[in-house]
């Protein structure tokens, strides 16, 4: 089975099952083809996966993953790529190369812990290949808010009196008021508003709900 073939499964895995957002998704997907990118550059494997970490690729069944059947063909020598931790730790040093940020890597790296377990769970690899690595401790940052007199400043804008310009203030407001991220800004419908209670449901990250006050 082609790498790309099971991550387009997997996409589909994260959009039904999983009911991921579109954005979770897109990094998801984007991490995984850095990976199979990888793997065609370095290793000139095409994309092709074959055999697990112990079994030589000669071992791996036809159209398969790790070495685990997936179209009942007959036993035959596959040239491939052994998918072990070794193929983990190779990708994991490139990205150290690349001098990404460690949020990033670890970001890339739960990305291929959640695909290697879909397809565990699916029969397609016998192993999880990155589960036992560890990702780097990640730097915390304290976020810059605006100041004060930012925020009277941004509230004093002349906004236009037409349809537009009462919606553009009530969002500013609301960003403000409620201290809720721009993406649950932008996915607020009037079906989520309280006008009487003065609270607004929002879904966050995750699509978890919660109910926050207006103030």
């Amino acid at each position: 089975m082609l790498l790309e073939d099971a991550i387009q499964e997997f996409d589909r895995h994260m959009a039904v099952e999983k009911n991921l957002s579109d954005q979770t998704r897109r990094g998801y997907l984007s991490d995984l083809r850095q990976y199979r990118d990888f793997i065609e550059k370095e290793y000139k494997a095409g994309g092709r996966i074959e055999g697990i970490a112990g079994i030589p690729p000669d071992s791996a069944s036809k159209g398969s993953i790790g070495g685990a059947p997936v179209d009942g063909g007959p036993r035959q020598g596959i040239d491939g790529i052994p998918v072990d931790q070794m193929l983990i730790r190779s990708f994991l040093a490139s990205l150290y190369r690349l001098k990404l940020r460690k949020v990033t890597i670890s970001r890339k790296m739960a990305a291929l812990r959640s695909f290697y377990r879909y397809l565990l769970r699916e029969g397609k690899v016998r192993f999880n290949p990155a589960e036992l690595l560890q990702t780097p401790r990640c730097e915390t940052y304290v976020p810059a808010v605006l100041s004060v007199d930012e925020i009277l400043s941004l509230l004093g804008v002349g906004f236009s009196e037409t349809a537009e310009g009462f919606r553009d203030r009530a969002m500013v407001e609301l960003f403000y008021s409620a201290g809720i991220r721009l993406s649950e800004l932008t996915g607020l419908n009037i079906a989520d508003c309280d006008f009487i209670g003065g609270l607004i449901k929002v879904r966050g990250k995750g699509r978890k709900e919660r109910i926050v006050p207006v103030g």
